[in-house]
């Protein structure tokens, strides 16, 4: 058990760990601390963090089911369920989650956000867009926001759109594995694999799960000529469980 006065060193411990990434560490702290306060609703949002930065999204998932159950007047908790389950592409499950967290809260940026990501799944773009300039109305120099917007660009064709708002990403957070994929994007569709097969990589080194990034880097490769590269970055893909164009597994007998 945990002593009473020492909680909130551990808490504060587990959120520090979380920060750097150590997540095992972080999430030791915090099953540390459910030992002695088993219902607390804080505790259990924690570890929906902590467990959805592990990408255990199921395990995630019923962390926050708990928190719901023990404070039903945390935004928080559904934004955090809901970008869950559209991680999962459960869509639909994922927007009512969001949508709720609005009626609770209409001025929370992070909701918006990933209901724009949503509405990139059913490639409603315009739609998509509107979404996130609403994140961006409340929060103007939000990285992740800037960086999505930027997605949304490419998927337009708005090139030049895209690139000024991934660079003035990564200019804020340089590490964020997300804007590089999207950069890389960027310089396949502008006819430069070099530059793109270069960012892609760097996405990947620092975050090798980034959404579709192997897939990228392939399309990069077989462009530039490096069959045998590119085919090696498409079985990655495939043990991401990540769904290739027909095209790319004739290409590579996968």
């Amino acid at each position: 058990m945990c002593d009473p006065q020492y909680m909130d060193a551990y808490m504060n411990r587990a959120n520090a760990f979380y920060e750097l990434n150590e997540l095992y560490r972080a999430l030791d702290d915090l099953e540390y601390v459910k030992k002695s306060i088993p219902d607390s609703a804080t505790v259990y949002f924690r570890m929906g963090l902590v467990k959805a930065k592990m990408r255990k999204f199921e395990e995630a998932i019923a962390d926050f089911d708990q928190a719901w159950k023990l404070d039903s007047g945390n935004a928080e908790t559904l934004i955090n369920r809901g970008t869950v389950k559209y991680y999962l592409r459960r869509l639909d499950d994922a927007e009512n989650d969001l949508k709720r967290a609005l009626e609770r809260s209409p001025l929370e940026p992070n909701a918006y956000n990933a209901l724009a990501l949503i509405e990139v799944e059913r490639e409603d773009y315009d739609k998509a867009l509107d979404l996130v300039n609403e994140a961006l109305n409340y929060e103007p120099g939000q990285p992740y926001f800037l960086n999505n917007r930027g997605f949304v660009y490419l998927l337009q064709g708005r090139l030049d759109k895209a690139k000024a708002d991934i660079d003035r990403s990564i200019t804020i957070d340089p590490n964020n594995a997300w804007a590089y994929r999207n950069k890389g994007w960027y310089y396949y569709l502008s006819g430069n694999y070099t530059d793109a097969i270069r960012l892609l990589q760097r996405a990947l080194v620092l975050d090798p799960y980034v959404d579709r990034g192997h897939l990228l880097l392939a399309q990069a490769q077989i462009g530039a000529g490096d069959i045998e590269g590119g085919c090696k970055s498409l079985r990655k893909a495939v043990a991401n469980n990540v769904e290739l164009p027909q095209q790319f597994l004739d290409r590579c007998g996968l």
